[in-house]
């Protein structure tokens, strides 16, 4: 088996986000980020494009500069993609020219940020963008042979396309950066400074593309082609990455157009030993855009090509690659979505569907990617209680591993679906209370449990900020379940013994902080978070009045409705 220990592209972890958004479950992917408009409530000048256009504005070139995936509909900060979007960072022999560490801002930010514009009615404002709008060009900015003095204007370009007050003055805007953006590639001015020419000019083309400017996907078809034809294997990159933006944008459009021309196209750039890994991702991710507004089969059809194209590479990462769209593309043509879908629905009536479904998915090839991408939807099945579900797939995954040869990652993935299915076999029974001791190293007192039931949570004094946050909202929520008779205490995972003591100072939470009786086996290493099976943090685990497990592994979204069901119970 292939040793490949990668989370490969952003496919699975994209319809998964969907999926969870249409069932209506709880999955931290379905949060959206909100701009300033969604919050003042101004008109955004993005509000003609569709919203299917508006979130393919984010141009997937701007995933090779290490931003937002195309299959990312939350906005992403702006301060991160400024930070990371000027390449000239760094870089002290061209830094002299001060460009601006904003010259190259994403297409997405630029529709973010004229969203938190609005559309105010502020004569200082409206004065000001005028005033902007109407004064002379920098002397020389026409001229294509002064290069400084380009790039000036399209840091001023950038700067003020941020405080755009409509629709057609940011359009203006873009149309004069795209223009500055084709002279200074006319002026064939250092490698750098091409790189900020091609990308504002793909970046307002994609943005005129989105918002149906006439002429401007032609525009940006025929300068991407040129790119294809330069000997830069960069610009080549970001000449593949804008044509599958804007075909993508244009096939949900008019889907009559279909996606073969796209798969052709990028077809001839990947058949000849495609290797560039993380460009592979990025057309990967783009692909997952064809699942998440339900065109299957055309997703199909380009992830195949991309998995074909693929597999004929001579680095073994891009094989890797491979195996994980050919896991994506086995679980597409099962309708994997749609049955997992079913399954929380009702879980003892499609379980056979699910089955099934899995072993074709299977039989497409055993591979650690196949292991990967299953493992995203065994979490979200656990996530949803949906506990034999999880040990129906496991089994079946551990059944096919242990077919294979026997080697290192095939033995991982084996202890790795031994655990999950450890930890499934915990529900419905009863759950033992030893080898603990409170923060003072005293016995843990059973009997402030005895005939209540518990919420028992595995926490650690290093968490990070976001599971802090959530080990205060357990704590606040214990404020109103202790009265109903929960008994909740938290098992400290650190290594030090001190280390809870220091974490809360003098004011300890009310509920029970307990840590492992043998200083020899602290935290992951006690017999208690063994017999919990607890490999991670935070984690928790609900006992009935009778202490029998009800749920384990229980996300913080869920976590209410589950202590109230079982208060109610």
């Amino acid at each position: 088996m292939r040793n490949y220990r990668f989370f490969y592209a952003a496919v699975g972890t994209v319809i998964l986000g969907s999926l969870a958004g249409a069932i209506g479950c709880s999955s931290d992917s379905k949060e959206k980020s909100k701009t300033a408009a969604d919050v003042s409530g101004r008109e955004s000048p993005t509000k003609d494009a569709s919203s299917d256009e508006v979130e393919l504005l984010s141009s997937t070139f701007d995933d090779l500069l290490g931003k937002a995936s195309i299959g990312n509909s939350g906005a992403p900060s702006s301060n991160a993609l400024v930070d990371s979007a000027n390449p000239l960072a760094s870089k002290g022999d061209v830094a002299s020219a001060d460009p601006g560490s904003n010259v190259s801002s994403s297409a997405e930010t630029a529709g973010v940020e004229a969203a938190a514009a609005g559309l105010g009615n502020s004569a200082a404002v409206d004065a000001k963008v005028n005033q902007d709008r109407t004064k002379p060009p920098l002397a020389g900015a026409g001229n294509s042979t002064d290069v400084n003095l380009l790039l000036a204007r399209l840091n001023d370009l950038q700067k003020m396309q941020l405080d755009a007050q409509t629709k057609l003055e940011f359009k203006n805007i873009q149309e004069e950066r795209a223009e500055k953006a084709q002279l200074l590639l006319q002026a064939n001015p250092s490698y750098d400074f091409r790189i900020l020419g091609i990308k504002n000019r793909i970046d307002s083309l994609t943005w005129l593309d989105g918002t149906r400017v006439e002429g401007a996907r032609e525009k940006l078809g025929e300068f991407c082609d040129e790119l294809l034809v330069m000997a830069e294997p960069e610009f080549q990159k970001m000449g593949i990455l804008g044509l599958t933006s804007s075909y993508l944008r244009h096939f949900f459009r008019d889907p009559s157009v279909g996606i073969t021309p796209l798969v052709d196209k990028l077809h001839d750039y990947t058949k000849d030993h495609f290797d560039d890994f993380e460009l592979g991702g990025e057309l990967a991710a783009a692909a997952s855009t064809l699942f998440v507004r339900g065109k299957r089969d055309q997703a199909i059809e380009l992830l195949s090509m991309l998995r074909d194209d693929f597999r004929q590479s001579k680095v073994v990462e891009m094989i890797g690659v491979a195996d994980s769209l050919a896991a994506q593309v086995a679980m597409a043509e099962v309708s994997l979505d749609k049955l997992i879908a079913a399954q929380v629905v009702n879980e003892e009536k499609n379980l056979p569907a699910l089955t099934e479904g899995v072993a074709k998915i299977i039989s497409s090839g055993t591979t650690t990617a196949l292991y990967n991408e299953m493992t995203r939807w065994l979490q979200f099945f656990e996530q949803q209680a949906c506990y034999r579900s999880v040990d129906s797939v496991a089994a079946q995954l551990e059944e096919a591993f242990r077919k294979l040869p026997d080697d290192n990652a095939r033995n991982e993935v084996l202890s790795s679906l031994s655990l999950i299915r450890k930890r499934m076999g915990l529900v419905g029974k009863p759950f033992e209370i030893v080898g603990i001791v409170d923060a003072e190293g005293n016995p843990f007192d059973k009997s402030l449990i005895a005939g209540k039931p518990v919420l028992l949570t595995f926490w650690t004094a290093s968490a990070t900020p976001a599971d802090r946050q959530q080990l205060q909202y357990e704590t606040k929520m214990y404020e109103q379940w202790r009265p109903r008779g929960l008994m909740m205490f938290g098992f400290s995972m650190d290594e030090d013994p001190n280390a809870a003591k220091a974490f809360f100072g003098d004011t300890p939470p009310r509920w029970a902080v307990v840590r492992s009786s043998e200083p020899s086996q602290p935290g992951y290493k006690s017999k208690f978070a063994q017999s919990a099976v607890a490999d991670h943090t935070p984690y928790r685990i609900l006992l009935n009045r009778d202490g029998t497990v009800v749920h384990v592994g229980v996300p913080v979204d869920r976590l209410a409705k589950d202590v109230d069901a079982l208060l109610n119970n």
